[in-house]
């Protein structure tokens, strides 16, 4: 997401000509970064989270791997090293909400003025983008200012994923289908573009991205994705599943996970028998004025190369009665999906729905 925004960045230079003082590259390094921050800030979106996490580690992680390697940056490149790009990036999430991204920035080694001086940042280039944006919107309310009318012509932006040889390319568009679509269909009623854009998604033998000004069109490699992908997992301690692994196969044990709530943190230890069923240990968990009980039955069915989706009952989470707080309020759960893709992601762990589950035998 933060290369699909980089080179958005791009064609908002090149379709509305917005002005860029500085390097284009480094512009569009910060435009990705800052809509990522406001997109996550002040959401409970553990998909938008974990996008907006894994976004600038693709910079950290390479550049350590460069490093390591002895690689040198060629410094007539227009690109900063990755080292900056993370810097950059990652001040523009920690400056947007210091406490989501505050464990992050103490694990890279973000000191007290660092961090201070991300704050100041942001809230400058928030303030710039704004009014910079501001010059090429439709007027759509208070919230969201512009020198059009909201009712002012203009071309729209189509997503298209073309079909794929590579398992990141089906997962990809899995992942990132009815995302994508929703925020392109807001950059489309947001501002007034001279002509359509297409944003499509591709084999295109080699790791890139890029925009195409005679086309009006940006392209995305499924290879991009597989290396920012491996690059993260390998720098975070993960190794990828190979895709010859039988995943039916691969989940049968017994797992666990801390789920949190909105009763609180809630362990869960879950066994995956043979027949193809799910069943749920029952768990407790105290969490001060409030526990929970687990419930449930689950099932599980192959979607593909090396990929799951797992099935469950309704409801899943229960309170009881004699757990409630002490006024004897039970909190509601709000209503969750049936169904989760699971994303295997090594020998022992698996993520459904933004969770990491473990084996533990």
């Amino acid at each position: 997401m933060g290369v699909f925004f980089h080179e958005f960045a791009h064609a908002m230079i090149g379709e509305l000509e917005l002005p860029a003082t500085g390097p284009e590259e480094d512009t569009a390094d910060e435009f990705s970064a800052w809509v990522l921050a406001n997109w996550v800030r002040g959401k409970a979106d553990s998909f938008l989270i974990k996008v907006t996490n894994s976004s600038p580690l693709y910079w950290y992680h390479s550049a350590l791997e460069k490093e390591r390697a002895g690689q040198q940056h060629r410094w007539q490149g227009e690109h900063a090293p990755d080292h900056r790009r993370f810097r950059h990036t990652f001040c523009m999430l920690y400056g947007a909400d210091p406490i989501l991204y505050g464990s992050l920035a103490d694990r890279v080694g973000f000191e007290l003025e660092d961090k201070r001086r991300c704050i100041n940042d942001y809230l400058k280039h928030d303030k710039a983008w704004k009014e910079i944006l501001t010059l090429r919107a439709r007027n759509l309310g208070p919230d969201h200012p512009g020198t059009y009318p909201a009712n002012a012509p203009g071309g729209q932006i189509e997503l298209a994923f073309r079909p794929t040889q590579s398992p990141y390319g089906h997962k990809a568009k899995k992942l990132l289908d009815t995302f994508l679509e929703d925020r392109l269909r807001e950059l489309s009623r947001s501002f007034v573009w001279p002509r359509n854009l297409r944003v499509e998604f591709l084999d295109c033998g080699e790791p890139n991205a890029l925009y195409n000004p005679n086309s009006g069109t940006i392209s995305m490699c499924y290879e991009v994705i597989e290396h920012a992908s491996l690059t993260v997992l390998r720098g975070e301690g993960i190794a990828a599943l190979t895709l010859g692994q039988r995943p039916m196969a691969f989940v049968q044990g017994v797992w666990w996970a801390r789920v949190n709530t909105e009763s609180g943190l809630l362990d869960i230890r879950t066994t995956y028998n043979p027949d193809q069923t799910y069943r749920s240990d029952e768990t407790w968990a105290q969490t001060g004025h409030l526990a929970a009980r687990v419930t449930g039955a689950w099932s599980v069915q192959p979607a593909g190369p090396s990929q799951l989706m797992i099935h469950r009952k309704p409801m899943q989470f229960h309170h009881t009665r004699e757990f409630c707080n002490r006024l004897g309020y039970c909190q509601p759960h709000a209503p969750r999906p049936a169904s989760y893709p699971v994303l295997i992601i090594d020998q022992n762990t698996m993520n459904v729905d933004g969770v990491v589950w473990t084996r533990m035998r």
